[in-house]
C-alpha cells in the first residue's frame, strides 16, 4: 500500500489545531483521541503502522493541547467543545464515517461523540 503524511493545522471553531495524517488512499478512516486534557498525540503515533494496512489515520492534538491554539475564554474547556471540535476536523478531512479511538480523557470525548454524531461512525472503541 501507498502512503503519504500531511501536516499542518486546520482553524476549527477559530483555533489553530494541529493535525498528522497518515494517508493510505482507501475508505477505512481512523481518526484517534489522545489523553489529557493537556497531552499531545505523539504517543498515539505508533498506531500510523495501521497506514501500511490500508488504513488512513488522523492524528490531532486538541484544542489548548500540544501544538494547537488554546482558547482565550475558559468557558470553552468542555467535553461538549471538545465534542464539536472533532466533528468540524472530521468533516474538514474526511467528510465520511469514520472509527474513533479514544484514549483515558480521548475515550471520555469519543463516547460523548459517539451519543451525538453517531450517524457519522462505523466504530468506536476506547482503552485505558
Amino acid at each position: 500500500m501507498s502512503m503519504e503524511i500531511e501536516e499542518g493545522y486546520k482553524n476549527i471553531l477559530g483555533l489553530r489545531i494541529y493535525y498528522k495524517l497518515f494517508k493510505a488512499n482507501s475508505e477505512k478512516k481512523l481518526i484517534t483521541l489522545h489523553g489529557g486534557p493537556g497531552g499531545s498525540h505523539d504517543y498515539l503515533e505508533p498506531l500510523s503502522e495501521l497506514s501500511k494496512h490500508g488504513v488512513n489515520v488522523l492524528f490531532y492534538d486538541q484544542f489548548g493541547c500540544g501544538r494547537s491554539e488554546e482558547p482565550k475564554e475558559l468557558s470553552k474547556y468542555t467535553v461538549d467543545y471538545g465534542v464539536e471540535e472533532l466533528e468540524e476536523l472530521r468533516k474538514q478531512i474526511f467528510n465520511d464515517k469514520v472509527v474513533i479511538l479514544g484514549h483515558s480523557y480521548g475515550g471520555l470525548l469519543a463516547l460523548a461523540y459517539a451519543i451525538k454524531y453517531k450517524e457519522n461512525l462505523k466504530g468506536c472503541s476506547l482503552f485505558y
